[in-house]
């Protein structure tokens, strides 16, 4: 097997955030519908900038 077919586009960490940003966002939903609005952009908005912000550092 190849080394390039044993690279895969995403990794396991990034996976189980996603898993967890939804849970927690799902969870908030349970409680109260628009605040899960508010979390969901907020999660996405920090994981954008976490990403800008490790982009620019290599």
């Amino acid at each position: 097997m190849s080394d390039e077919r044993r690279k895969f586009p995403v990794d396991l960490s990034d996976v189980l955030g996603f898993a967890g940003a939804g849970s927690v966002t799902y969870g908030v939903w349970l409680m109260h519908q628009p605040t899960a609005f508010i979390v969901a952009g907020s999660l996405m908005l920090s994981i954008s900038v976490i990403g800008a912000v490790a982009k620019a550092r290599k």
